[in-house]
């Protein structure tokens, strides 16, 4: 009875909302997305201090420089107070202050955001995802094409 089964979405996805259990959490995700089986979605294992954390992104949406910068940032000891994060939103706001940043608790919401663009981090013990927006859009050049040219 301790499940938490919301009500069928769109595309059969469930109204669920996060648990509080980070390998709860990462099971459910790995119901709907093929996390470990495309090589599109991006995962990492962390490590906040002593709190378990775990990344989920999708392969070329994201600025890598900018990602290995929030990595660093977060594993830093110095961030975390006794080795364990405490307050999540405190947490959030004075740690990645270079990106912007919310917070859900809603399962559709934040598979709609992953597949969109923005990364998700999921931190052990507590109830929602942090979403990174750290997108990059490919660009085209501004020099004239080769092919076609118009007079």
């Amino acid at each position: 009875m301790g499940e938490n089964k919301g009500n069928m979405g769109r595309n059969g996805e469930c109204g669920m909302t996060l648990s509080i259990n980070l390998e709860q959490n990462i099971e459910t995700l790995k119901e709907v997305l093929p996390i470990g089986k495309s090589f599109d979605l991006i995962t990492r294992d962390l490590y906040l201090g002593e709190t378990k954390a775990f990344f989920l992104g999708i392969n070329g949406f994201c600025r890598t420089e900018l990602l290995q910068q929030i990595f660093s940032d977060l594993q830093n000891p110095l961030y975390t107070k006794d080795g364990v994060v405490e307050n999540l939103i405190h947490y959030v706001s004075s740690k990645i202050g270079y990106a912007q940043v919310s917070l859900s608790d809603s399962l559709e919401d934040i598979i709609h955001n992953v597949l969109s663009g923005p990364s998700l981090l999921l931190i052990d013990g507590f109830a929602q995802g942090v979403l990174i927006d750290v997108r990059s859009y490919p660009t085209r050049g501004i020099a004239e094409p080769d092919v076609e040219r118009s007079t």
